[in-house]
């Protein structure tokens, strides 16, 4: 059976009839239209449809149960296995977009907080809304009310939504042979900071000039910050230029710093899909007599091309991004560490 079932329908009001004996059926994903005149009966049809009045004869079936002949609570739980979009949107002015997507779950399902408010993002995500999720209705177009109604149409849905999520790591590993040490000294790497709206768990696309979108289903397994520092630290500890590379919670004083800065990590898919990583490394050394701390300040942008939108395409994209990053830092910083100036002391050896 279809999911919409219409026979020997026939709607009126008391004795005057506006349509005869109607039979026919709507198909999953099919667009039908009801097309007429002015006064001819669609609304009425419509109205016969969902259930808000009851036709002089003959029968709706919805997803396998008749509408028309149920009451009560059945009637309204059969209601709740479809949507209606009025014309004019009829969103409540008083609650955000958001509030309003999320209305029908809040009333008609067992939903917890964190499942209404990701999967009513996920639907204003449908239809572009998502950046003005907490907008009022007054405080958009009206072109875009109605993007919002339809996000509230299909948001009418009593499926629990699944919260698995697939996690990635952003973990380049270096190859070759290690350098040759430019110094006995100690490098601690850290700390890292990462600019919004990439600072978070959440896979971040770009889908227009100011316009980045996370996905809540596609996360890393750690933040960026985490695996920028870990990737870099091992990176530069294989490549052997300083005598040794520390995390920041090392405790050796003193030594060489260096601090990280990532301002993109995304998928841009504004055209040609591309992994984007931009970083900005600062070498920095506490010693006397050092008027300024900088001993290197580098910064990086690589784009890498990809072949579709999945986020395993796209976090391998950005790894490899990232990996011609720290090849092209590690050249850089091999040649601009000939000459370091003194650091305070030596570090104190470990060994005996």
């Amino acid at each position: 059976m279809n999911p919409i079932e219409v026979k020997n329908l026939t709607v009126g009001y008391g004795n005057k009839v506006l349509l005869q004996n109607l039979n026919f059926s709507v198909a999953d994903g099919e667009v039908f239209i009801i097309l007429g005149g002015s006064g001819c009966g669609k609304s009425s049809l419509l109205k016969n449809l969902f259930g808000l009045y009851q036709p002089l004869a003959g029968d709706v079936w919805i997803e396998g149960m008749n509408i028309t002949q149920s009451i009560g609570q059945q009637r309204q739980d059969i209601m709740t296995h479809f949507g209606v979009m009025y014309q004019q949107g009829a969103l409540f002015g008083s609650m955000t977009l958001l509030e309003n997507v999320r209305l029908f779950m809040e009333e008609y399902t067992e939903l917890d907080d964190d499942e209404m408010d990701l999967l009513a993002r996920c639907k204003l995500d449908l239809v572009g809304l998502l950046p003005f999720a907490n907008y009022m209705p007054n405080e958009i177009s009206g072109g875009m009310q109605k993007r919002a109604a339809i996000a509230t149409l299909v948001g009418c849905a009593p499926t629990r939504p699944s919260l698995d999520t697939s996690t990635w790591l952003i973990d380049p590993k270096r190859t070759g042979e290690p350098r040759k040490p430019n110094t006995d000294f100690w490098l601690k790497v850290g700390p890292v900071s990462v600019d919004g709206p990439f600072d978070s768990k959440s896979m971040v696309y770009r889908l227009g000039d100011q316009r980045y979108e996370k996905d809540f289903y596609n996360a890393y397994i750690s933040t960026p910050a985490e695996m920028v520092s870990n990737a870099t630290r091992q990176w530069i500890s294989e490549a052997n230029i300083f005598k040794a590379a520390v995390n920041q919670s090392n405790t050796f004083f003193p030594y060489y710093a260096l601090q990280v800065n990532v301002t993109e990590l995304y998928g841009d898919y504004r055209g040609q899909p591309e992994a984007v990583v931009s970083i900005h490394f600062y070498l920095t050394v506490l010693s006397t007599g050092t008027q300024n701390p900088i001993l290197m300040s580098n910064r990086y942008t690589q784009r890498v091309p990809l072949k579709d939108n999945r986020p395993g395409t796209l976090a391998n994209g950005l790894q490899q991004a990232f990996a011609t990053i720290l090849q092209r830092y590690e050249v850089d910083l091999d040649a601009g560490t000939k000459k370091l100036p003194k650091s305070l002391s030596q570090p104190k050896s470990t060994n005996k």
